[in-house]
């Protein structure tokens, strides 16, 4: 009895180390990137007093925390683990916020709840407020994902009513597609008072003490051009495209 308990203690410990370890490099992926689209997409979209249906992510954990830190009596339903754990206990009192956590199977990779139990309490929530995390965002086809337990719950989100729903894409993700494909671009536009957006950033520029014959400008300039390129398609597909800027150094 005492072998299977560690057993089980050993394999709950991965699982958390496992979903940490994801968390923890996609939050080092594109961190200015990430920081900059969940300041502005709070700032801009998310008012006190909203419901606000949020998956997991590390893009919707920088949102969390920005939530949590800047806005009052908000409604946050999630299936974030990390986002869970990381702000439940120390921001409730301070904000008045309600902190919701989904049903659902845990899963390690992602450090979400997923499966059935999690769709039925996003099915059950009414939110005023979706955001919705992508691995890559193709202009001629749509939104993509990376794994199989959360494809559906995406799609359920991406279908919501009532609401505006936004995703979340800085540069390295448009024209780069995923594992799976959750919601098609031209389903994505506003229907049944539902308002749809795509929050995008550009890439930042170099320091000023780079040279314009640098590699570094070179690579800055080659990726302005492709996040032009793709967000011009964006908005020939009839997307609202909203793009947060950065300030200048």
């Amino acid at each position: 009895m005492v072998d299977v308990l560690k057993v089980a203690t050993s394999d709950h410990q991965a699982k958390k180390e496992a979903g940490d370890e994801y968390i923890y490099r996609k939050q080092q992926q594109q961190h200015e990137q990430k920081q900059l689209l969940a300041d502005y997409v709070v700032e801009r979209y998310v008012k006190d007093l909203d419901a606000v249906a949020i998956d997991a992510g590390s893009t919707q954990q920088l949102i969390v925390e920005k939530m949590m830190d800047t806005r009052n009596f908000l409604s946050i339903l999630t299936n974030n683990m990390t986002a869970f754990m990381r702000n439940s206990k120390h921001r409730i009192d301070k904000s008045a916020n309600e902190f919701i956590l989904t049903g659902g199977k845990y899963v390690a990779l992602f450090d979400a709840l997923l499966g059935n139990e999690t769709a039925t309490s996003f099915n059950l929530f009414h939110p005023t407020v979706v955001i919705i995390g992508v691995s890559g965002l193709v202009p001629e086809k749509g939104f993509f994902c990376h794994g199989n337990d959360e494809v559906n719950i995406k799609k359920l989100l991406f279908q919501k009513k009532d609401s505006t729903i936004l995703i979340p894409a800085d540069y390295s993700k448009l024209g780069r597609s995923d594992s799976y494909l959750f919601g098609e671009t031209k389903e994505f536009r506003n229907r049944d008072a539902t308002t749809c957006v795509v929050v995008t950033a550009p890439p930042p520029p170099p320091s000023p003490e780079v040279g314009a014959d640098s590699q570094e400008a070179s690579a800055y300039q080659e990726a302005k051009r492709q996040y032009e390129k793709h967000k011009l398609k964006l908005e020939e597909e009839k997307i609202i495209v909203v793009e947060a800027k950065h300030k200048q150094r």
